[in-house]
């Protein structure tokens, strides 16, 4: 048996409104951004990884309703990397789908709850 999981803790970057498909599954990709610092040469040194992050059905409407621009979290899932064809040419992007997603920070951190979704599940047509 295998197993590979990856664990980040940092800030959003970017978080995109959650998506539906056509059953009605939801969708939300976004970037966490992870700082460093160590000292190298008794120099101070700074750096910045960049995750993109994909969550799918409950995790998604989550990361869609408190997933703000700077907010600390915690994420779990497993790296995944695809392709796909772009003007001719063939790309490929490795993600993180996300399988567990948590807010941090204290109290004064948290998003009011006075503040709208930012996607709502459509009116299903019939």
């Amino acid at each position: 048996m295998s197993f590979a999981q990856t664990i980040i803790v940092g800030n959003i970057g970017r978080s995109e409104a959650v998506r539906y498909s056509a059953e009605g599954n939801a969708a939300c990709n976004f970037s966490v951004a992870v700082n460093e610092s160590y000292t190298k040469n008794g120099e101070r040194v700074e750096s910045t990884e960049w995750y993109r992050c994909v969550a799918y059905r409950r995790t998604a409407e989550i990361v869609g309703e408190y997933g703000v621009k700077g907010k600390q979290v915690l994420v779990r899932g497993k790296r995944k990397t695809r392709s796909y064809e772009k003007d001719g040419h063939t790309k490929s992007v490795t993600e993180l789908v996300v399988h567990e997603f948590q807010l941090l920070g204290g109290r004064s951190d948290a998003v009011p709850a006075d503040i709208p979704l930012q996607a709502r599940k459509p009116a299903q047509q019939g």
